[in-house]
């Protein structure tokens, strides 16, 4: 019995310290609410410096103009077209004289409008859609870039301040299906093994269910190896 009770805390204190180690992972503690605090104030005023740039389509270069021609006549620009100008009616502010690739601020609301568009399609499973909005995205943001460098300092910026919270949110997801309602004769949940290792089983699946978005095909490319 004297061995038995000292096996049993001591598998208790195991299983203690992984569930505190899962969930000081996920910033539940406050961590998670400071790092987006911190990437608003810090992202925020560079982006709105961005939306603020009105392309001149005249200094376009041609290669710039055939661009932006073609992702006009693209299928899933044209949808993202529509949702940009809606989204400007809904703020009672206007993206362009005539359409939504009058502003910088339209144009990345098109972008976000198609993070949709992909992520609708995914679900779906229709990975070829998905993927064939994803390569017009990647276009329309690389030209986006061209036309404003304070845009795409805002999203490498955006991009670098938001990995913490990307990696929270992946360890929120896995402690959510990994850790049982139940708990030990300590008073401590436990984690389901099974559950645990199924929820990291597919980690392209993982990363995009927990961020909602394409952000790293492993969990290497999302989380610091710490």
């Amino acid at each position: 019995p004297m061995m038995n009770n000292q096996i049993g805390g001591r598998l208790a204190e195991n299983n203690a310290a992984r569930v505190n180690a899962l969930r000081g992972l996920t910033g539940e503690d406050g961590a998670r609410a400071f790092a987006e605090a911190e990437r608003r104030g810090t992202a925020g005023p560079m982006y709105k410096q961005a939306f603020e740039v009105m392309p001149d389509a005249s200094a376009m270069t041609p290669e710039q103009a055939r661009t932006m021609q073609t992702l006009i006549r693209s299928p899933a620009i044209k949808e993202a077209m529509g949702q940009a100008r809606a989204i400007a009616a809904n703020r009672g502010t206007n993206v362009g004289p005539a359409n939504a690739t009058g502003s910088i601020q339209g144009l990345h609301d098109m972008k976000t409008a198609m993070d949709g568009a992909i992520s609708a399609a995914r679900t779906a499973g229709n990975t070829v859609k998905a993927d064939s909005i994803k390569d017009a995205q990647n276009r329309l943001v690389g030209l986006i870039e061209e036309l404003s460098p304070e845009y795409k300092s805002a999203r490498t910026v955006y991009a670098q301040m938001s990995r913490p919270i990307n990696s929270m949110d992946i360890a929120s997801d896995v402690a959510r299906r990994g850790l049982s309602s139940g708990s030990d004769l300590a008073g401590n949940q436990t984690i389901n093994r099974n559950a645990l290792l199924g929820a990291m089983r597919d980690e392209p699946a993982l990363i995009r269910r927990a961020t909602g978005r394409n952000v790293g095909n492993a969990l290497s490319d999302v989380m610091a190896p710490d």
